[in-house]
């Protein structure tokens, strides 16, 4: 194959290589994600899908958080961290109720 004017050299191998590799992964995460839907879906009326996938992705994040060698947090830290965003943004949207709309009247 000719080389093509870049500003570097191209080593068509192995970028052959990379984008048979890069491919190969991108086609098993399809295959996956497929499967990740099926699964879900077998099991939707058995239990609350949401809020045991959004339980796994929470108790995921807590324990990476803690485990983070340079950031970590303790888990009870992060309890009280997470109290605070909760009340903070309970605050917010509390204010959000009060703020009187244009015609003078509240917001509910």
């Amino acid at each position: 194959m000719e080389q093509l004017d870049f500003p570097f050299f191209l080593d068509t191998d192995k970028l052959s290589e990379f984008l048979t590799r890069w491919l190969t992964i991108e086609d098993e995460e399809d295959r996956l994600r497929e499967e990740k839907r099926l699964l879900k879906e077998a099991y939707t009326d058995d239990f609350p899908m949401r809020g045991i996938l959004t339980a796994v992705k929470v108790i995921r994040a807590r324990k990476k958080l803690a485990e983070h060698p340079r950031d970590g947090i303790k888990y009870v830290h992060q309890g009280v961290l997470e109290a605070l965003v909760e009340m903070h943004l309970r605050s917010l949207q509390e204010e959000t109720r009060q703020v009187p709309d244009m015609t003078g009247g509240v917001r509910a």
